[in-house]
């Protein structure tokens, strides 16, 4: 009776290749995915800010307003690199 050589057997397993080439598509998430994603966040985040700066306009805290908002590069300086910041220096400049 002939025991098979180890490096026989080892030889004779197929291993599927593992690499994952940064051109091949991921089935869980993309790029585009990503970019979706933050850029739903940054519409939410706006859209905070601006239903907070109406209802400080309502209740007449102008101070508050311009204590939130200003200066607007510096406090929401993410929303100001993805171009998002028009409306919101346009809503609290009548405070000023």
């Amino acid at each position: 009776m002939s025991t098979p050589n180890w490096k026989d057997t080892l030889r004779a397993i197929k291993v599927p290749n593992q690499r994952t080439d940064a051109r091949q598509a991921d089935s869980f998430l993309t790029l585009d995915d990503i970019v979706t994603v933050k850029k739903d966040s940054l519409q939410r985040q706006l859209h905070r800010v601006l239903s907070e700066i109406e209802e400080l306009a309502r209740e007449d805290r102008w101070n508050d307003i311009l204590a939130l908002a200003y200066p607007v590069e510096e406090k929401f300086s993410e929303l100001c690199d993805n171009g998002l910041d028009l409306e919101l220096r346009a809503r609290p400049s009548s405070s000023l």
